[in-house]
C-alpha cells in the first residue's frame, strides 16, 4: 500500500510537470509569434523583410536593389539598400501627425495632407512636410546626413524632434531643386542651390 502511494504521488507530480512544460512551450511559442520576423511575399523577394512587433512595423532592404514601401495613408517610399524605415501601425496619421523613423536613405513621395504634417525623423535631424517629395539620407556611420527637395517644400530641423511637446524649435525651409546638410559634428545646418537638379528616385533605381 505504501509502495502504491508512493507511485501515485509520482504520477500525481509528473503530470503537473508536463502540464507545466506544455503551458511554458505555449507561452514561449506566443511571444515568437508576437515578435515574428517574416520575409515580404514569401522566398520570391529575398532580403526584404517586415518585423512586426506590437503597435510598430519596421521594413528593412537586405538587397542591393530598391523596395518600394506603401504607407496607410497612400505615400511611397523608395527604400535604398541597407536601409530601414519605421512607423506605428495605429497612430500614423490618426493623431495629427504621420511619423516615420528612418535609417539609411530613401525617396518619399508623400500625399498631401495640411491637416496631418508628414515627419522624417533620421537620426540626429528632423525633415517636416505637408506633400512633396524628396530624398533623405542619414546613414549611422555617415558624417554629414541630407535632404534633397525635389518637389513642394520642407522644413529641416537639426535635432530629432519625436515626442517634443509645445512649440517646434525653428527650422530650415528647403525649396524644389534646393540641398541641406547636417555637419553631424558641429550640428549645424547649411543650404545650398543645385545647379543641376538632381533625381534621387532615379539615382537610387540604378542601386
Amino acid at each position: 500500500i505504501e509502495e502504491e502511494g508512493r507511485l501515485n504521488s509520482w504520477r500525481v507530480f509528473a503530470s503537473r510537470f508536463w502540464w507545466a512544460a506544455a503551458m511554458l512551450v505555449i507561452v514561449a511559442g506566443s511571444v515568437l509569434q508576437t515578435y515574428r520576423s517574416v520575409t515580404v511575399e514569401g522566398q520570391e523577394r529575398p532580403g526584404f523583410t517586415v518585423v512586426q512587433k506590437p503597435h510598430f512595423e519596421e521594413i528593412v532592404n537586405d538587397r542591393k536593389s530598391v523596395f518600394p514601401v506603401d504607407l496607410p495613408d497612400g505615400s511611397t517610399v523608395l527604400l535604398a539598400p541597407d536601409s530601414r524605415v519605421r512607423y506605428d501601425l495605429h497612430d500614423f496619421g490618426t493623431s495629427g501627425k504621420r511619423e516615420i523613423h528612418l535609417s539609411g536613405e530613401a525617396f518619399f513621395e508623400v500625399v498631401p495632407n495640411k491637416e496631418s504634417p508628414f515627419y522624417v525623423y533620421a537620426g540626429e535631424f528632423t525633415t517636416k512636410v505637408l506633400g512633396t517629395s524628396f530624398n533623405v539620407r542619414a546613414c549611422p556611420d555617415d558624417e554629414q546626413a541630407e535632404v534633397v527637395v525635389r518637389t513642394g517644400r520642407v522644413t529641416v530641423f537639426a535635432a530629432d524632434i519625436s515626442g517634443r511637446k509645445g512649440a517646434e524649435p525653428e527650422g530650415e525651409i528647403v525649396n524644389p531643386d534646393e540641398r541641406i546638410v547636417l555637419d553631424r559634428n558641429k550640428m549645424q545646418l547649411s543650404l545650398e542651390k543645385l545647379e543641376k537638379p538632381e533625381m534621387p528616385e532615379e539615382q537610387l533605381l540604378h542601386f
